[in-house]
């Protein structure tokens, strides 16, 4: 597999940071953004193509599971629908 271009690095640390902005959680959002952040400086002077494809891949693989957290993270008001424990009422968003 060969290293991915600037743009398509480029792309995937925007679209990181786009996700990180999705989330309404302070301390989520920001260990997106601080995780992203650290990961892109690391890698940043590295020349070897196949560690900078295995990097790419596994930030395309964080991105998705960023995308799929965002996704569950619903609040909603209480009703009859919900499940009730501990005083407080769970949801589970499919």
């Amino acid at each position: 597999m060969s290293a991915p271009t600037r743009t398509e690095a480029l792309s995937l640390y925007r679209n990181l940071l786009r996700s990180a902005r999705l989330f309404s959680n302070y301390n989520f959002r920001n260990y997106v953004v601080r995780r992203s952040t650290d990961a892109f400086r690391h890698f940043k002077s590295e020349t070897d193509a196949s560690i900078l494809a295995a990097a790419f891949q596994k930030g395309l693989a964080e991105l998705g599971v960023a995308k799929r957290q965002v996704e569950r993270l619903v609040v909603e008001p209480v009703t009859a629908k919900a499940s009730k424990g501990f005083g407080y009422s769970v949801y589970r968003n499919k």
